[in-house]
């Protein structure tokens, strides 16, 4: 099961700083938010609503679903810490809405504010190793 992320060694004064660098998005119901191959570029943190997290298989007999992504769960994270392709297709399992936040975005604040930066790619490492 996944886990709600864990913001504890990112503080409420860098989650305020961080919010400028997310950026809303919102699926309906069965949308697709990412095929297996589409390129890796963004974590997703979900607010409201589902994603399915399934494997990316024509066979009719195979379990396809891995995980459902509840609201409070970061999922992608794989995307900011280098991986370049997705691997499993996301779908919307209900209306989602949420936050993401992109390679290029990380890169900006890497730029524009390191200390935050280096509590985002911690506490991003944090979930991955968690999951």
């Amino acid at each position: 099961m996944l886990k709600p992320v864990d913001l504890d060694m990112v503080s409420e004064e860098q989650r305020q700083r961080a919010e400028q660098y997310l950026e809303h998005f919102e699926f309906e119901e069965q949308e697709f938010v990412h095929r297996a191959g589409d390129p890796a570029d963004r974590a997703y943190l979900i607010d409201e609503g589902e994603v399915r997290v399934e494997l990316a298989t024509d066979e009719l007999d195979a379990e396809r679903v891995l995980e459902i992504v509840p609201a409070g769960v970061l999922f992608g994270e794989a995307s900011l810490l280098g991986s370049v392709e997705h691997t499993l297709n996301a779908i919307a399992s209900t209306h989602v809405r949420g936050r993401s936040l992109s390679r290029q975005a990380m890169d900006r604040m890497k730029s524009d504010d390191p200390e935050l930066a280096a509590a985002v790619y911690q506490a991003l490492g944090k979930s991955a190793i968690a999951k």
